[in-house]
């Protein structure tokens, strides 16, 4: 009897300490980790601090951060107009990437407009009805604006406070209200003419390009007023900088600011660092405006 109790207890403890092994494991794995082929793996921590997420956003090593984060939310704030977003962002490497476009491009993750339409955006409702006609299309002034790519992410609101309200301006570089949009190629001011500019400036800059504001300068732009570069402009320049140095390991990331206790904010810092080379690629400063 006494033997067959101590079989059990020695049992008994071997199973503690393998699910001992296998969450310790599981708790302390690197974010640089092998990826799955077939499954959405990025693993999301939510922190409760601006102060140590901007501290966390700006440094390039990865100190402070937990080391088994892909995603680093931030819980909401409260503003004198009621919660509001603060900011995200994500580590991610060329081959991290080249995975979740594969997922993408299988069908495996997809889109989700229902679920975007859904989440809790601060500010959202007040902004439903800004919309223009133009040549018979509506066009919404803002977007559910993601502060980190789908691509990146891999999410479309299921991951909590991801998302925040930003003109069309802001996200992708349309003034519809004044008939403007850029064209993807073949202009100075399209898509593609914009990136070619930002990675000139980028590869030039010694200590990391630095950005206040920046318009876009091309013929014909002077008529439609301000015209600044995007959030789809600078995560274009991420995909680049991501996919030009494949060895490297990188910090992505975008915090909001606010302005008379409004809880859409009116500009954003977006932030991108090498954290091989622990070095700031840029910091860039852009208005949420029309």
């Amino acid at each position: 009897m006494n033997e067959l109790v101590f079989e059990q207890i020695l049992l008994f403890v071997a199973i503690l300490l393998i699910f001992g092994f296998v969450f310790v494991k599981w708790a302390f794995r690197s974010r640089w980790r092998k990826r799955s082929k077939n499954k959405n793996d990025l693993h999301v921590v939510q922190i409760a601090s601006r102060k140590k997420f901007h501290s966390l956003l700006f440094s390039t090593n990865e100190l402070g951060a937990p080391k088994s984060a892909d995603i680093i939310t931030v819980s909401l704030e409260s503003g004198r107009g009621g919660k509001r977003i603060v900011g995200a962002m994500v580590f991610i490497t060329k081959s991290t990437l080249q995975r979740n476009k594969d997922l993408i491009k299988r069908k495996i993750v997809s889109r989700d407009s229902k679920t975007r339409q859904r989440t809790f955006i601060p500010g959202r409702k007040k902004t439903w009805n800004d919309k223009v006609v133009v040549q018979g299309t509506t066009h919404n002034l803002w977007h559910a604006t993601h502060l980190i790519p789908f691509r990146y992410c891999l999410s479309d609101g299921d991951i909590a406070n991801i998302m925040f309200m930003g003109t069309a301006h802001l996200n992708m570089g349309a003034k519809y209200e004044v008939g403007y949009a850029p064209a993807s190629k073949g202009t100075l001011d399209s898509n593609q003419a914009r990136l070619n500019q930002l990675k000139e400036l980028v590869n030039k800059s010694k200590n990391g390009l630095k950005l206040t504001y920046p318009e876009v300068q091309g013929r014909g732009l002077k008529r439609y007023g301000f015209v600044q570069y995007s959030l789809d402009d600078f995560e274009r320049l991420a995909d680049y900088l991501i996919n030009s140095r494949k060895d490297d390991h990188f910090k992505y990331g975008v915090e909001c600011y606010y302005e008379n206790g409004d809880v859409i904010p009116s500009e954003v810092h977006v932030v991108m660092v090498n954290l091989t080379k622990h070095k700031l690629e840029f910091s860039v400063r852009l208005k949420n405006i029309f």
